[in-house]
């Protein structure tokens, strides 16, 4: 009886595991609508999310290799023309990370988590020239993330992951833990038979 628990427990976990990684999503801004070879404006409503103004898409290969230095996945990325704050929301997401880089120089990123306007989560990164570094935020929950530049810097941003937040069960997970009930029942049901 306790090896078959531990076994169906084992098996439950790993398939809620399974379940949980697969409801990540990972934004390249290779699939927007601009597809030159300078920079464009960021699809209103790309991934799901509000961009704010100067929340931009760019292609490395076109305009420096500092720029293409921030593209880590393919040949486009996001970043903030101009210079200046910007920001993205949504309904209440789970924020996983993302890649940023400095395209021009040494820059210091501050980057707040909120929520109905309250800030949950912040950070400060110090970003190197053209070598991009991978933020682990695992910030839950919130709704807008803003970015905010010293001095009118620029940082680029690949591969934003997310995924939407589940605050009640999702329907497989409850089928799957209906599922390893009905088996502990029946295990159980074998042995006193």
């Amino acid at each position: 009886m306790k090896k078959s628990l531990l076994s169906g427990f084992s098996i439950g976990l790993l398939l809620f595991g399974v379940v949980s990684s697969a409801n990540a999503d990972v934004l390249t801004f290779d699939d927007t609508s601009y597809q030159g070879t300078y920079w464009g404006d960021l699809d209103a409503g790309y991934g799901g999310f509000n961009w704010s103004n100067n929340f931009d898409v760019y292609y490395g290969p076109g305009i420096s290799s500092a720029y293409d230095a921030g593209t880590v996945s393919g040949d486009y990325a996001a970043f903030n023309s101009y210079g200046v704050d910007v920001s993205v929301a949504s309904g209440t997401f789970d924020w996983t990370g993302a890649w940023f880089n400095d395209p021009h120089n040494n820059t210091l990123l501050s980057i707040s988590g909120l929520a109905g306007g309250v800030e949950l989560y912040s950070t400060d990164l110090q970003l190197s020239y053209a070598s991009p570094i991978w933020f682990q935020a695992d910030w839950i929950g919130i709704d807008t993330i803003a970015f905010n530049v010293v001095e009118s810097d620029w940082f680029t941003m690949d591969d934003f992951t997310f995924n939407e937040s589940q605050s009640v069960a999702e329907p497989t997970t409850l089928t799957l833990l209906g599922l390893g009930l009905t088996f502990l029942g029946f295990s159980k049901r074998k042995k006193t038979a």
